[in-house]
Formats: C-alpha cells, structure tokens, sequence
C-alpha cells in the first residue's frame, strides 16, 4: 500500500495503514472477509471470481460506499466475547489516558457549576438571610442545569474519542460541543424510553436497552440524530437481539463486580468506563461489518411508537402502585372492621411505666379500662355467642366483667367455667372484657396466678360492672386487686333482680 488509499468499507481516504482511522477496521482482515463472503461493499452477493481477480490488490480507484443499504447477511457469525476482549484491551492501552481524562471531565464539567452556583447563593443569602432557603435552592437549580449541559458535553467528547482513534483530547472536546444539543436531545429521548420499559415490569426494558444500545455510537460516527438513531440501532440488533444482549451482559456483570470491591470500587468504576464503552462500540462495528449500512422505517408513526411505549410505562406504573396500595388498604380495614365487631377479643399492648398514656391502637379493640366504651359481650374467652338484653331472665344481660394482667400467668374462672387463661408475657399489658356466664345470686370467680420471673411490676384487676345498654352508663359490683407472687383467690359477687 503506496500513497494514500480509501477505506474499502467507509471509503475514508489515509496514509497506508492495517486500521482505517475511521470506522476502526482492519483493512486486510476486512478484505479478507468480503473475498470470503463475495460480497462487494454497498452491492449484493455475486457469483466466485477467478481466484486472480479475487487475490488483486487495493487501488486507489476502491470506489467510496455509496449510502445505500447493503444487503443482510443473516448468515455471518459476530465474533465471539473473547475476541472483543480482546480487540478492545489493544484499544484502551493505546487511548487509556485520553479517555480516563475526558470522562473524568464530564464529572468535573458537572460538578463546577453546581459548587460555583450554590456558593453565590449561599453568599447572597448572607446579604439577605430572610430568603437564604430561596437564593441557595435557586443557587442549586441553576448549577444544577448548567452542570448538566457540562456533563452531556464530556460524555459527548467521550464518545467521539471512541469512535475516533486519532482524535485527541481537544479535537473530541470540540467535536462534543458541536454537537452538545444533538446528545442532550438523543440521551433525554433515549432514557425516557428504557426507563418506561423497565416501569413496564422491566422486561420490556432489558429489550429497550438492548435495541437502542448503540445510538450514541450512530450519532457520533455516522451524523444521525434522534429517534433516527434510536430505529437504526434497532435495526443492526434486527436478528441477532441475544448474541448482542449476551455480550452487553457480561461486561455489565465485570462493572458491576468491580464496583463493588470495597475501598477502590469507585476507582475502578472509572478506570473500567472506557474499557466498557470500547467494547460497545466495537460490538457495533461488528454488527456493521455483517449487515453493512442498514436501512430503517423512520417514519412518525414508527417513532410515536416507541415514545408511546416508553410514555405506557409512566402511566401503567402508578397504576399499579396504586392497586397495590388500595388491596392493602381495603385488607386492613376489613381486618380492623372486624377486630371492632368481634365480641370478647383479649388486647396485648406493651407495659407502659406509670404516667404515660399510650393512644389508641386500631389493633386495640377496647381500652384498659372500660369507662369510655361501651364492651362488648361473649359466653366465652373462646366462643362468639353475643349476649343480647333479649336473653332468659335468669341470666343478666347487662352484667360485665373485665380483666387486666400484668406479668402474670394462669386462669380466671367464672362459676366453676374458664372465661379467660392468662397467657403471660414479660412486660406486657393483658386486658379482657366481656360477657360471661353471671346469673342471679351469688357468682363465684376464682383466680389462679403465677408471676413471671424478675418482674418489674405485677398486677391482676378483676372488675364487674354493669352496662346500661340504652344510656351507655357503667356502674362498677366489685373490684378486686392481686399483687402477690402466686397463689389461687376465690371472689364472691351477688347479682340481685332490680
């Protein structure tokens, strides 16, 4: 090779090189490919030529590539993931330090005009302290904005120095704030799309990512912008979605572990970026060296299709939370409606010490005592047979007992029948009220009591009331008290007929 020659494959006119300073192919393995293949750039398959024409050297009279789509081949294999390890090593050794210092300048480009904008505020907030939250949130919004301009600015240049080997720090720098508008346009319409995917239970995001992978590679390399560039890496994934979602993968997986690795996992983060970004793009120049310059439906419909797609995911999203949200709301307050229905429940709420008054508990069908609502009445502490004023005359309707523990254990008996077993828990308040089995005459209950162990305080209350069921007044029988370390108590309580 004498002189200078155009590119076989992009038609970019250099010196005698093996890589075109271009699209980064390797002439002779590129040639050596298309004579395999009998494929000629920016045509269609045609029939084995005699082994002499095949072997005739690149001239400069190779014609560029016209812009017309060359014809798939579905039938080429990309290479494989060691092979673009190794591909992209060489690269990143030979462009590391352009492309760490150009990455690090899109953080940098962010950072300066957050830190620069805030500090005004904050310094015109000492002249005007009685809008100091105002001036520093208007501070933060505004770096905030110009910040954001710096980093798409760094991430552009970025970009170009990948796609451009022979660009330098300053040239990349100028080519990125070209076309500065171009990328900031491109990533917003690219990220409100994979982010509505992955709202979408996040299927329909993976899917995005992979499709829309290599736009920014296209808007660099090949000048086309938007949605168009979002279709068109579409179309080179066409057919080959997993080899290319697989190699995606796995670099993800390497970033992802590496940023973990305690201490330097942010370094290596950084380091890894333009490694990672290097395997990308050649991902891409694989997917071009199989399917050459594809075309794609770049009409309004195609592209209101995918913003609708990205748009379904904001929508449907919220939906979904709010199902969530309203199931579990109704559960709960079908579960409290019948906490507050069900007759002769048992409250267990922590001791609290003397003074404090806890508030009420929607787990917490009646108070300590039962002077502010009305009780509710059962047979037993195990039934559900509510006892109504229409009940035989022999058995008192309105006649109430209630029982409050305290680091207790054992069982309170009502005329020779269990209505309450006293569980016992360290510190914690136990309080029954309800009906039990009173008639009229002498009632008898008997108290069997363990305290538990190392108590801070033990206490058994045994109360019966009656309950005017029409005024909602409480009229206290008797009260008994126990405060002693175990023991059995009988009481005696007698009913009369009024």
């Amino acid at each position: 090779m004498e002189g200078k020659f155009r590119c076989p494959r992009c038609g970019f006119e250099q010196p005698p090189t093996d890589d075109c300073r271009n699209c980064q192919v390797n002439i002779p393995k590129f040639i050596e490919l298309q004579k395999r293949r009998n494929i000629i750039p920016g045509g269609a398959v045609r029939e084995q030529e005699p082994k002499a024409q095949q072997e005739a050297p690149v001239a400069e009279s190779i014609p560029k590539p016209e812009k017309t789509p060359e014809r798939f081949d579905l039938t080429g294999e990309m290479p494989g993931i060691g092979d673009l390890f190794g591909r992209s090593w060489e690269i990143f050794k030979e462009r590391f330090i352009i492309l760490v210092v150009l990455f690090l300048l899109s953080l940098i480009f962010m950072a300066i005009p957050v830190a620069l904008f805030s500090g005004i505020g904050y310094l015109i907030a000492m002249v005007l302290p009685d809008s100091k939250n105002l001036l520093i949130t208007i501070g933060g919004f505004v770096g905030a904005f110009f910040g954001m301009i710096g980093m798409f600015w760094g991430i552009a240049a970025f970009i170009y120095a990948v796609v451009e080997r022979d660009a330098g720090i300053k040239n990349s720098l100028g080519r990125g704030w070209h076309r500065i508008g171009s990328f900031i346009w491109l990533f917003s319409v690219l990220g409100f799309i994979i982010t509505g995917g992955f709202l979408l239970l996040i299927i329909p995001g993976i899917l995005f990512g992979v499709w829309f992978a290599f736009a920014q590679f296209i808007l660099a390399g090949e000048d086309i912008r938007g949605m168009n560039a979002l279709l068109k890496s579409k179309e080179y994934v066409r057919d080959r979605w997993f080899d290319v979602f697989l190699r995606l993968f796995v670099i993800w997986i390497i970033s992802v572990v590496a940023g973990m690795v305690p201490v330097i996992g942010p370094i290596l983060s950084i380091l890894l970026m333009p490694f990672m970004m290097i395997y990308a793009y050649l991902v891409y120049q694989d997917l071009r060296s199989l399917k050459g310059d594809v075309a794609f439906v770049s009409s309004s419909g195609e592209k209101f299709k995918w913003i609708g797609a990205g748009t379904l995911g904001y929508i449907v999203a919220p939906l979904i939370l709010i199902g969530i949200l309203g199931t579990t709301f109704l559960t709960s307050f079908f579960l409290l409606k019948s906490i507050l229905t069900s007759p002769g429940q048992e409250m267990t709420v922590p001791f609290q010490p003397p003074g404090f008054m806890p508030s009420p508990s929607p787990e917490t069908p009646y108070p300590q005592d039962p002077g502010s609502v009305p009780p509710q009445a059962s047979e037993t502490g195990t039934g559900t047979t509510q006892v109504l004023p229409s009940q035989a005359e022999t058995s008192p309707h309105d006649v109430m007992v209630y029982i409050y523990s305290l680091n207790y254990k054992g069982s309170v008996r009502l005329n020779g029948e269990e209505i309450y077993e006293i569980k016992g828990e360290q510190d914690m308040n136990y309080n029954y009220s309800g009906g039990g089995k009173f008639h009229y005459g002498t009632n008898t209950i008997d108290v069997e009591y363990e305290s538990l162990p190392n108590p801070w305080k033990t206490e058994i209350k045994i109360k019966v009331y009656k309950y005017d069921w029409n005024t909602s007044k409480e009229t206290t029988l008797n009260e008994w008290v126990i405060t002693d370390k175990e023991g059995r108590k009988s009481f005696e309580i007698e009913i009369n007929k009024e």
